[in-house]
């Protein structure tokens, strides 16, 4: 020992050699110093061994620090402990700092992950050094979110590309539900993989709050993210505004900018408590926002459609105002992660299959969908199916992009009986959205453009022991010369008709039988009927209503939509309109004088303070026309009536 401290050589050699350890390099050895001579003489000067131990600490201070650091083990020194290997997941020497680094050879497509406790609505930093060799496809770090039962709730990626170590770094905000995070590192088959020195910290939010979520492709058009076949749209510019007053418009420049990244996700962190909203700006051509699920973006439900409107112009997809608050978001956090935008490119069609158990052709409470119908998308201009799909397990089909893939717009949709089934009746009332659209099985005559999405298609089936009412396809009453009114209809589903009743009213409240016709008895094909009496029984200026009471076979009645007939003389100066019923609940008829029909007729329902409530453009309106009330308060409204320059107002009552 006393010998090594009166020699320099020896002195500086066990210095250096020290803190060569310390930096994770081997000692310097006596044969070392004898193969190189000038090593040797650097040792015995002691300048040259000041500038050295400088130039080693100085190397050595490149040494990753992570304050706070979250995992153990984070540069593999102790091998892989507390590492999950996925499979070859390894210990190599060429390191950044130490001696050991995580590495997966080539020829594996593997990775491994540090896990730590997490918090939801912190926000978490992932730093590590990473390189590959170039012949990798794909590598990478990321960060993952676990609940609870270790199930994934996010995940993020950054690429790694560099040949040489370079830092790496992710950062995000834990999602509600967070009980977990991980540091991961993964690779293809491809080349190899070092990874070295990873950092996990964790930065609370505080009294801000912070808002994100995502701008997904929605495949199926339901406005609803579904994990096995939507995606992310990453690059797209996400630009938030400040709202205070609530009024969806933006109060001043944006607030922050960012960009969709990680599978189509975004965030915006250290925000003041109050009112914003999102858009997404500059968005490609061919991009269109869902029209399903669009709402309120403070309903705090994850992976629905937060998109309310859409600028094709501009390129802006536009959502609803939010409220942030401290403590008041999902789960008690500070982190809301539930503002999605659901967008699809070209076109597509689709909707519902359900069991219409009463077989009265419309959706009802209580009547779920079915699964596993098989639905066709047919080419109408020679049969031919393009392509076939079946309903999933709640009933719903789509067919999307088929302009892109066949290069037509006008289709029909078959739907094949399942068995022990047979088609509802179809186009049972006002609401297209309810109603089933198939007649015989199909919808003909789709007409989907270029950049939209029919989700209106919809078919119902009933279990084919069921005895279908009569379908009354269309009935008209119309005025004839000599006075004479001629009530037409068209039926279908006739298997188990006996015959119908027509009955009169000259108030719309009391009706009387005025005859009978009995059932063609054309089962399997549509049949038509006429029914015809003289006006002149009436007098002038009167409106006489119709209707028509089918009876079946076993003693079962229903009764048709009301048709009006006018005496007035259409010539005279005054324009008046009939409704019924008035006092009205839910729909209210409407029948126009003779010249306004198959001409285009405005329908205004104007409230008691001059504000109109709804209106109602027919291109081409009928004898007849169908207003619904059902959504409207209570209380007096003056229905307005226009056609061309002329027009008519009749007070109606809501109740």
């Amino acid at each position: 020992m006393k010998k090594i401290f009166t020699s320099p050589l020896l002195v500086c050699r066990v210095i250096v050699s020290a803190l060569l350890l310390l930096a994770g390099q081997k000692p310097i050895t006596p044969s070392a110093l004898n193969h190189f001579p000038s090593m040797k003489k650097i040792f015995t000067s002691p300048l040259l061994v000041l500038f050295a131990l400088i130039l080693i600490i100085s190397e050595n201070a490149n040494a990753q620090t992570c304050a706070g650091n979250l995992i153990a083990n984070n540069g593999f020194e102790s091998s892989l402990t507390n590492w999950s290997n996925w499979g070859s997941l390894s210990i190599s020497t060429s390191s950044r700092t130490g001696s050991k680094a995580g590495y997966v050879a080539a020829g594996n497509a593997s990775g491994g992950s540090n896990t730590a406790t997490a918090i939801p609505g912190n926000s978490y930093q992932v730093l590590a050094y990473a390189k590959i060799t170039s012949a990798v496809s794909w590598a990478g770090i990321g960060i993952t979110f676990y609940d609870a039962s270790w199930a994934v709730i996010e995940t993020f990626d950054a690429q790694v590309a560099s040949t040489t170590y370079q830092q790496y770094t992710l950062s995000a905000i834990a999602p509600q539900g967070t009980a977990y995070i991980a540091a991961t590192l993964w690779k293809d088959t491809s080349g190899e993989l070092w990874v070295d020195d990873f950092c996990v910290t964790t930065l609370s939010l505080g009294s801000t709050t912070a808002l994100g979520n995502r701008l997904f492709f929605d495949t199926n058009g339901n406005g609803i993210f579904d994990q096995d076949i939507d995606w992310g749209v990453d690059g797209s510019t996400v630009a938030l505004y400040a709202d205070n007053n609530n009024d969806g418009i933006a109060d001043g420049l944006a607030v922050a900018t960012t960009t969709t990244a990680n599978g189509g996700r975004y965030n915006f962190a250290g925000l003041t408590a109050g009112n914003y909203f999102v858009q997404m700006e500059n968005t490609p051509s061919w991009m269109f926002l869902s029209p399903r699920n669009g709402g309120d973006p403070d309903n705090n439900i994850e992976n629905d459609n937060n998109g309310l409107s859409q600028n094709t112009g501009t390129g802006i997809i536009k959502g609803g105002t939010i409220t942030l608050s401290s403590g008041g978001e999902p789960g008690a956090i500070n982190y809301n992660s539930t503002y999605d935008f659901a967008v699809y490119k070209f076109n597509g069609l689709g909707d519902f299959v359900w069991l219409d158990n009463n077989a009265n052709g419309m959706q009802d409470a209580g009547e779920s969908g079915m699964a596993g119908v098989t639905v066709k998308l047919i080419n109408p201009s020679n049969n031919a199916v393009l392509q076939t799909t079946t309903t999933d397990a709640n009933g719903y089909y789509y067919f999307g992009d088929p302009a892109g893939i066949y290069g037509i717009t006008n289709y029909t949709v078959e739907f094949v009986s399942p068995s022990g089934y047979k088609p509802t009746n179809s186009n049972g009332g006002a609401d297209d959205e309810k109603d089933s659209d198939a007649i015989a099985g199909k919808i003909s005559n789709i007409t989907v453009p270029i950049g939209t999405w029919n989700n209106s298609l919809d078919a119902g089936f009933t279990p084919a022991n069921v005895v279908l009412p009569v379908k009354i396809i269309s009935f008209t009453a119309i005025l004839g010369t000599n006075n004479k009114v001629d009530l037409k209809w068209e039926t279908a589903n006739e298997d188990n008709l006996h015959h119908f009743i027509i009955e009169r009213s000259i108030d719309g409240i009391n009706y009387e039988n005025i005859g009978i016709v009995f059932s063609s008895g054309q089962y399997n094909a549509n049949a038509n009927y006429l029914f015809s009496e003289s006006a002149n029984q009436f007098q002038s200026n009167k409106i006489i209503y119709y209707r028509l009471r089918s009876v079946d076979n076993d003693g079962k009645m229903q009764i048709s939509e009301t048709r009006i007939i006018r005496l007035a003389n259409q010539n005279q100066n005054t324009i008046s309109i009939a409704t019924y019923p008035n006092p009205v609940t839910t729909e209210i008829r409407i029948s126009i004088p003779q010249n306004w029909q198959s001409k285009s007729v405005t329908y205004s329902v104007v409230a008691m303070n001059g504000q109109i409530i709804k209106t109602v453009v027919k291109a081409k309106a009928g004898q007849t026309e169908v207003i619904d009330f059902s959504k409207m308060q209570n209380g007096v409204y003056m229905l307005r009536v226009s056609c061309n320059e002329q027009s008519a107002v009749q007070k109606i009552v809501k109740h």
